[in-house]
């Protein structure tokens, strides 16, 4: 691996992170300040600091090079954060929150790891290794090219290994070869001229029970020799733990990874809007429907109505699970989603904008869920019925109709998925 490559694949990840950066920084600018997480920006700011220190010192002296890529690896572990902490987005992973944190710094941990493991592993043997860390010797000309012969290293005994020839091996020792092998000297029909092999030393570095021998050898990165040095090649094993958590972070979602939306993105169909609730009783009175018509969504405006017949008072109510936040108010109603130890708000629509909520399905997904129909516009997906216990969904049913003076109300008895888009 030489400097060239190294700094053309730091240039391309700082190109990516830089413009995944921009992207990430743009969208945010639309949603509020404080929703970005401080961990994201850190890691980002992190990985762009190593980044160009780690350019800096593969563009300096030459015994920058080992520094220069370390840092490069190093900006890895911000990049695997950043991954997990996307990964995690992907839907309603608020069962796996109290220890994500410490299996993506596992992670992040590992892959640079496995990543100079692989550098070590590439430099072991290299030139550059065989020409600082080589155990000089002496080898016969063996009888076969890159073939075994008796090589002595020094302060050991003869020992019988294979030579590899250098890149100028071949111009300087080809002429002593024939197509069946070494010369034979007996043949020779001068004996001790310039092609007679006998006597014919080499010079040569051991490493690893293999003789090289030197000629025409240079080393590309020779700053990157120390790399590799037992036992660093074995650090290799880090890639593994470092591509699985991830892969298993993703892997492991519940079901939201399988609804192929996220929370309150529109469904893409079209829907007609229920038939608006009838007219109410003259003078302000909250009676009770008569007769067939009588409907659980009726029940529960009277329910929620029934403290004060002569005048309805809005209020503020709140309820929450480990998955989402659920807040109706006077003016709207909010949805928010559980991201680790955060809420993101996902849903926020005023009064005036809602014509309808509704439990129903999509085709695309079985899961009986809360949509809210716009007063324009496609219906949107709120959450699922099963992100809320009965208990909690009828007091969201009751601050709706009380908050909206009965025009809208929650049919609870949609919530056994009886329901179904109708356009599916």
């Amino acid at each position: 691996m030489s400097a060239a490559h190294i700094a053309g694949m730091s240039a391309a990840s700082a190109a990516a992170v830089a413009l995944a950066g921009l992207g990430a920084v743009r969208g945010r600018r639309q949603a509020r300040r404080h929703d970005m997480p401080l961990r994201i920006l850190l890691c980002f700011y992190l990985t762009g600091v190593l980044l160009l220190l780690g350019l800096a010192a593969l563009l300096g002296p030459s015994s920058w090079v080992l520094a220069g890529t370390l840092l490069l690896l190093a900006a890895v572990g911000p990049v695997v954060l950043l991954l997990c902490e996307f990964t995690l987005t992907l839907g309603a992973r608020t069962a796996y929150a109290w220890y994500w944190w410490p299996v993506a710094l596992v992670a992040a941990v590992a892959l640079p790891t496995g990543l100079a493991g692989a550098v070590a592993d590439h430099q072991h043997d290299g030139p550059g290794y065989v020409l600082r860390y080589g155990r000089a010797g002496t080898a016969d000309l063996p009888h076969a090219w890159n073939g075994p012969t008796t090589v002595k290293v020094d302060g050991q005994w003869w020992r019988t290994m294979r030579v590899e020839f250098g890149p100028g091996g071949w111009d300087r020792y080809n002429h002593y070869y024939t197509m069946a092998g070494l010369e034979n000297p007996l043949f020779s029909p001068e004996p001790g001229s310039a092609d007679d092999p006998t006597g014919v030393t080499l010079k040569v570095l051991v490493v690893d029970g293999i003789a090289f021998e030197t000629t025409g050898l240079h080393a590309s990165t020779p700053g990157l020799a120390p790399l590799g040095l037992e036992p660093l090649p074995k650090l290799l094993w880090g890639l593994l733990p470092g591509l699985l958590i991830p892969f298993l972070m993703l892997a492991s979602a519940p079901v939201r990874a399988k609804r192929r939306r996220a929370l309150g993105e529109a469904t893409g169909t079209s829907y007609v809007p229920p038939r608006p609730p009838g007219p109410r009783p003259a003078g302000g009175g909250r009676s009770r429907p008569s007769g067939a018509g009588t409907t659980p969504a009726d029940r529960i405006y009277e329910a929620a109505t029934r403290q004060d017949k002569q005048r309805h008072r809005p209020y503020r109510m709140s309820v929450s699970s480990r998955q989402v936040r659920v807040t109706v108010g006077p003016d709207g109603f909010a949805v928010e989603q559980s991201i680790g130890a955060t809420w993101r708000r996902h849903l926020d629509l005023a009064w005036r904008d809602v014509s309808g909520l509704e439990f129903s399905q999509d085709y695309r997904d079985p899961v009986v869920s809360l949509y809210v129909i716009p007063a324009q516009g496609t219906r949107r997906h709120a959450l699922d019925s099963s992100h809320l216990s009965g208990a909690d969904w009828a007091k969201v049913a009751d601050a709706v109709a009380a908050n909206t003076d009965g025009r809208i109300r929650l049919d609870l008895a949609g919530r056994d998925g009886t329901y179904v888009n109708p356009d599916a």
